[in-house]
């Protein structure tokens, strides 16, 4: 393992200081199943550029090989903004990057304007999946999730405790409507044991935030892997 893991350091792309990654872990092994850059993609501030940088450093086989995928958030304007499955296309052309591994995040009521606007079927096209944050928000009807390749929706426990009975039967409902659709759920920006332990009550199989440190570059991501693994 620390033979690999410094194989891997070595390569170009894992000295990359550009961009930074929260890691996502697999609840009951806590292995790392992907990866999220901390910074959102918008029509402003951090744009395409990071948006390659971010492409390029998963490309250079270190995604594959560890079965990692990356998630990027976009914001809301970037979502149905016309341009963004060109962006994408490129992007993805450009680096290599399997679109498999490429998860784009956004808030279900960006991704339902995504939708009526007609880049969201673009951008499933390009083989690009989706993460719905904030969902239950009721902006997406269901017959519009079914035809959305969403990999995973990002729920928040802030404010839901383990020994509540309702809290825990809800978010199993919740996990039960999305293994039916084919989806994952993930428990984000979790802090506490107890929110690790109520994401395991309501069989919540992701899960990320501090609990597992700050947000750091790929060179700190794959020691977090080794560790991990």
């Amino acid at each position: 393992m620390a033979k690999r893991t410094r194989t891997l350091l070595a390569r170009p792309e894992a000295r990359s200081a550009e961009a930074r990654y929260w890691p996502v872990f697999d609840r009951a092994s806590g292995r790392i199943r992907g990866v999220e850059l901390a910074a959102a993609i918008g029509t402003d501030g951090p744009g395409d550029d990071l948006f390659e940088a971010v492409a390029t450093e998963l490309a250079g086989g270190i995604a594959a090989e560890l079965g990692w995928w990356v998630s990027v958030r976009l914001d809301g304007r970037r979502v149905a903004w016309p341009g963004t499955p060109y962006v994408v296309a490129d992007v993805l052309r450009r680096s290599g990057l399997h679109p498999a591994r490429l998860v784009l995040v956004a808030d279900e009521a960006d991704l339902a304007e995504g939708v009526r606007a007609g880049s969201v079927a673009a951008l499933a096209a390009l083989g690009v999946r989706f993460a719905v944050a904030d969902f239950g928000s009721g902006a997406l009807r269901p017959q519009q999730l079914r035809h959305i390749p969403v990999a995973c929706l990002r729920l928040s426990l802030t404010g839901l405790i383990p020994s509540d009975g309702a809290d825990v039967a809800l978010l199993r409902s919740v996990v039960a409507g999305a293994e039916a659709l084919e989806m994952e759920v993930l428990a984000a920006d979790v802090e506490t044991d107890d929110q690790v332990a109520l994401a395991a009550l309501g069989g919540i199989s992701l899960v990320q935030g501090y609990l597992w440190g700050s947000a750091g570059p790929l060179a700190k991501l794959l020691s977090t892997w080794a560790r991990s693994a």
